[in-house]
Parts: C-alpha cells; structure tokens; sequence
C-alpha cells in the first residue's frame, strides 16, 4: 500500500485525485479512491486462458469461448464489485473477449455477454460457476466507464449505461482513425492523443486532449486541442451523459 498524488493508470489515461490509495492483488490491480474504484484487468487465467486455438479455417474459425479471463481473475472481480461502495469505477483492459476488434459489438457474446454468434444463450453450460457475464456483471455493479486499447483510435459507445471508452494511440504520426470500420455506433476520432479524466463528487469529466506534433500543426488544429468530452453524473441511482456531442444515436468520424 501506498498514497500518491498523482498515479498514471495505463500510458495513454491518468485519473488525477486527490489521495489515491494503491493496491496490487496477484495479477489484478485496485486504485481506491474512498470515491472510485479502478480496476485494471490483465487478460490472465487459467485453462484455456489465452488467445485460444486456432482452426483450420483461420482466425474466424475460432471458438472464442476458448477465450476467458480465468475463473480465478473473474471470482475476483466479482468479489471485488460485491464489496465496493465507491459512487464512481472504471475498469481497463487490453480489449474485449481477449482478442477482436469494436467493443459495444462484442459486448453480448461468449463469456462477455453469454450467447454465441448465432444468438443462443450459452453462458451457465460454458461457464458454470459463473453468475453473469462480465457484461451483465458491470451492469449490476453499477461500472461507470469500461477501457480498453487494442484498436487504435478514440471511440465512445454507451450499452446499459456503461461508456465503453477505447483510448487512442498516443504517439502516431499518421493521425488516422484506425479500424474504424468495426464501430458501429457512437463517437470516433483520429489519434493522436491521451484521455483525461477528472473526477468530483458530483461528475465525472472526460476530454480527449489532441497530440500533434509541431510541424503538423495549423490554425485548425493545435497540440493539446480538446476534440472531445463528455460528462457522468448520476441522478436516481443512473449514469446521465451530458456534453455528448455529437449524438451518438449513429457512428459518426470526427477529423
């Protein structure tokens, strides 16, 4: 255990508080905050943990059910969310399933969100021992904002009142919007840049502050240029979204 000022999170997010208090449990890490809760969530396991075999036919081929955090790092979790009392948590990790691209797309299959890709509930015979999936998990417990990297761009999607929140590079020169393709709803922006989250007890702000290097610079854009943000407070109980523009009803590309 330890107090810091200032702790950075992952390389391209930081959580700046007050006093934060820093705890390591195995593989899995805790920042509690009394306030928030950060849960970083390596992709680790036991089993068939692991990026999962590979068929004949390709990546494709995969049964991605073959992909899971490990029932050690999800009983865990589980514990971990059933003991919380904080107003505001955020979880990261590398990506969705272990593997793949988009997030809110894959956000209700395999030990994610308990069905296959043909729709059919699989959870309780793949999982057993398991409540719900991870999805349903942070549902109940009330996540605020789920990260992840792995797709290289901005991206801000909603599902049951959890932002799924993909983090940009921070340092690529091509300012490109990456795999753009596999979102199919909410917010997209180029890199590069870093996300920048402000926590108060009444909200949560969140703005993606804008990298570029000097030579790529103009009067249109500029290194620390805030592209993007939005804010969570919670009324009755429910996360509520307010400077979300543009709406995210579609997926929209900003440059």
């Amino acid at each position: 255990m330890m107090k810091v000022q200032h702790k950075r999170i992952i390389g391209i997010l930081s959580v700046i508080l007050s006093t934060v208090t820093w705890a390591r449990a195995g593989a899995y890490t805790v920042v509690d905050t009394g306030q928030t809760k950060c849960y970083d969530m390596p992709l680790r396991g036991s089993g068939n943990a692991g990026p999962g075999p590979r068929g004949r036919g390709g990546p494709g081929s995969r049964d991605l059910w073959d992909v899971t955090l490990g029932d050690t790092q999800y009983q865990w979790f589980k514990k971990t969310l059933e003991e919380s009392k904080t107003k505001y948590q955020f979880v990261f990790t590398h990506h969705i399933l272990g593997t793949g691209r988009g997030a809110v797309e894959n956000s209700d299959v395999f030990e994610w969100g308990g069905k296959n890709r043909r729709g059919d509930w699989e959870f309780d015979q793949k999982r057993p021992g398991w409540q719900l999936p991870i999805h349903q998990l942070m549902v109940k417990h009330g996540i605020t904002i789920f990260s992840k990297g792995h797709n290289h761009l901005f991206a801000r999607q909603e599902r049951d009142g959890i932002v799924y929140q993909e983090l940009p590079m921070p340092a690529d020169p091509s300012y490109t919007t990456q795999f753009e393709n596999q979102y199919r709803s909410g917010v997209k922006l180029p890199n590069s840049g870093h996300v920048r989250v402000a926590v108060s007890p009444d909200q949560v702000k969140v703005d993606y502050v804008r990298s570029y290097l000097s030579k790529d610079e103009n009067d249109q854009r500029k290194n620390g240029d805030v592209a993007h943000s939005y804010t969570i407070k919670l009324k009755n109980g429910k996360p509520e979204i307010e400077n979300a523009n543009p709406s995210t009803n579609a997926a929209t590309t900003l440059k």
